[in-house]
């Protein structure tokens, strides 16, 4: 079946099948996107499961510790005594985490997110202060 435009010019005939497949692609191209954006919030979702399991164990380190030393200096410290595995230090896009004290009893943990550049937008922390309850929150920066 072939439409064509009022004006008559047999330039503007269109076929109907090729109608609808433009259609079904631009719908199928919103599927994909779609798709990218859940799959981003799930790695997402991974990473902020990764950060609070890596916050628990810095607790257990420093009590394990609390005669000489308050936080680790470097969750390196954490694999070398135990703690934790060297694959548990990389975020899902294979950049490692950064760990940082904030004070005696403060520490952040912090992945660079998607874009793998801290300092933006789509950067993850976690946060948390000493006497902090073990649910800190997780938030997006």
């Amino acid at each position: 079946m072939m439409f064509e435009f009022p004006n008559g010019d047999i330039s503007g005939r269109v076929s109907v099948g090729w109608m609808v497949g433009a259609i079904l692609l631009a719908g199928l191209g919103g599927l994909a996107m779609a798709a990218a954006s859940t799959t981003s919030c799930l790695v997402t979702g991974t990473a902020k499961c990764e950060m609070g399991m890596l916050a628990r164990a810095v607790p257990s380190y420093r009590l394990a510790k609390s005669e000489t030393e308050t936080l680790p200096e470097a969750l390196d410290l954490l694999v070398r005594d135990g703690y934790l595995e060297r694959e548990e230090l990389d975020d899902p896009w294979d950049r490692g985490y950064v760990y940082r004290k904030n004070g005696p009893g403060s520490f952040e943990i912090v992945s660079s997110g998607p874009d793998r550049r801290l300092g933006t937008g789509d950067d993850i922390a976690v946060h948390r202060s000493w006497g902090a309850p073990d649910t800190a929150e997780l938030e997006m920066k």
